[in-house]
Formats: structure tokens, C-alpha cells, sequence
């Protein structure tokens, strides 16, 4: 699974620095103060750049009409935004939504059959090994 099947559709906090100033180094990533920082869902992984759309609280001036004035207020909204961030700038990237314990098959004790079980593998039984049903794409030789 390559960063783009890592990444797209999860909520992620990526801290960057967009003027390149900073070195890549593992302190400077200890301290997120000094670098910008985006939260938002990845929409998309390209050679260069990652698409994050995020929303933000902004004030935003409208006009209300009345019988005989207008009056202008400010109202705050929710707006929704896209950034391309170019992944040369990337220091950082934290997923939020990211939930390993899902993926693991739950345990029930009720649902356990001890005699099942042993009905299926038996000790001085052999079983058959395929080495290609058990490799991981991550660790090949």
C-alpha cells in the first residue's frame, strides 16, 4: 500500500512549511509551533502535491432588507476549502481517523466453539503451507 492508499479519504494533520526555510530535521518535526499546520480529509495524492479540503468559521458581511433601510450584519458560516500543498514542503503527517482496532476481528466468547474447533485441526494431523497466501506486500524478499 503506497501513501496514496494510505492517506485518501482520512481526516489528517499535516504540518508544513511553505517557504522551505526549515530543515527537515527529527527536532524541528518534535516542535509544531514553527510550521503551518492544515486539518482536513485528503482528496487526492499526485506526484508533487496532496488535495486536502478542510472547512473553517469565517465572518462574512450580509445585507438584510428591511421596509425602508438595508442593513448590513455579519454573519459567521461555514466555508469549504481545498489546498494543494506541494510534498516537498511536507514535515509531518498525522492521520486522525485512522482506527486499527476495526479492522481486527472481534473476539466473543459465546460465539466460540471449543468442539468445532477441534473437529477442524487435530495435533498429529499435518497441515498444508502455501507460501503465497502468506506473503505480505510490505516485506517481500
Amino acid at each position: 500500500m503506497g501513501l496514496k492508499g494510505l492517506l485518501l479519504g482520512h481526516e489528517v494533520k499535516v504540518y508544513y512549511d511553505r517557504h522551505l526555510t526549515k530543515t527537515e530535521k527529527a527536532e524541528d518535526a518534535e516542535n509544531p509551533s514553527e510550521y503551518e499546520i492544515l486539518k482536513g480529509v485528503v482528496n487526492g495524492v499526485y506526484k508533487d502535491m496532496i488535495l486536502i479540503s478542510y472547512s473553517y468559521r469565517e465572518n462574512v458581511q450580509t445585507t438584510k432588507k428591511g421596509l425602508f433601510s438595508e442593513k448590513v450584519i455579519e454573519e459567521e458560516k461555514t466555508v469549504e476549502a481545498h489546498s494543494l500543498i506541494n510534498r516537498k514542503c511536507i514535515v509531518r503527517i498525522d492521520i486522525l481517523d485512522l482506527n486499527l482496532e476495526e479492522e481486527e476481528e472481534e473476539y466473543d466468547e459465546e460465539e466460540y466453539d471449543e468442539g468445532e474447533y477441534e473437529e477442524d485441526y487435530n495435533e498429529g494431523e499435518d497441515l498444508e503451507y502455501d507460501e503465497a497466501d502468506c506473503e505480505c506486500p510490505l516485506y517481500k524478499n
